[in-house]
């Protein structure tokens, strides 16, 4: 949906709380639009209404702790995914967003056993790999990250997410053992081709850096000089700068462990 089509969503559920303001669905359902809108004050105000009226609504609390998670109040997000989980201990998508409440605390231990129990209840849910391989980076299990982000790719050949990860893993893991350029060039590659346009720019990093371990500096520096310039404004371009000098005097990009 763009603005207009969240627009018209709110005014019409906000008359459906006005035939039936005693309905927490209308308060959910216009939630969900203000929360899509980018409004998380009028969206909280919503989800607290709608659980006013059925305070056992496992997917309200799971909203409204994504509400939480984008204003950054995650303590508050987690609790909320947790009161979901207490109500359904089943709820896959109640994991997968505790576990990156947590994951974004660094709380890496507790993010990937809430992908666990995740992948435990839907083995084809590619996003709960996708995100498990993600905090395996982050304790130093490269083995696992890319067997999870290989995973994904093979439940949803499509998942551009997995695809960049596994690229940008490949390029630029810090243990060599991991490294492989021209794999990671095919991937990076076929991520770019389907990247929108907000995501065009990150794409173009890992190909970049994909180039570059692959050894083909000219095109490394084609592809990060693309990268600086799809970035919006001053975001990250001294960053990506950084990363074009590495470039331009033929050294790759690692990551330092951890990171």
């Amino acid at each position: 949906m763009d603005k207009k089509e969240y627009d018209i969503a709110v005014a019409d559920f906000t008359d459906v709380i006005r035939l039936k303001p005693s309905s927490p669905i209308g308060y959910t359902e216009r939630g969900l639009a203000w929360e899509r809108k980018g409004d998380f004050d009028r969206a909280l105000a919503d989800f607290n209404e709608s659980l006013r009226h059925d305070p056992n609504d496992a997917w309200t609390y799971n909203n409204r702790g994504n509400v939480w998670s984008a204003k950054r109040e995650l303590d508050k997000a987690i609790a909320d995914y947790g009161e979901a989980l207490r109500l359904d201990p089943d709820f896959t998508w109640a994991y997968i967003n505790r576990a990156l409440a947590r994951g974004a605390k660094r709380d890496y231990d507790h993010a990937i056993a809430d992908l666990d129990r995740a992948v435990a209840r839907d083995p084809r849910n590619a996003y709960a790999f996708h995100d498990r391989a993600l905090f395996e980076e982050r304790k130093q299990d490269y083995a696992k990250a890319a067997a999870d982000y290989a995973e994904a790719l093979r439940i949803e050949p499509k998942n551009r997410a997995a695809r960049l990860g596994l690229a940008f893993l490949l390029a630029t893991c810090p243990d060599a053992t991991y490294r492989n350029g021209p794999q990671a060039v095919l991937l990076a590659t076929e991520a770019f081709a389907t990247a929108d346009e907000q995501d065009e720019a990150v794409s173009a990093s890992v190909l970049a850096a994909s180039f570059a371990e692959a050894g083909d500096y000219p095109r490394a520096v084609e592809w990060q000089e693309k990268a600086i310039r799809l970035l919006p404004d001053s975001a990250g371009k001294e960053t990506q700068r950084a990363r074009l000098g590495l470039y331009q005097a033929h050294k790759p990009f690692h990551r330092d462990p951890g990171n």
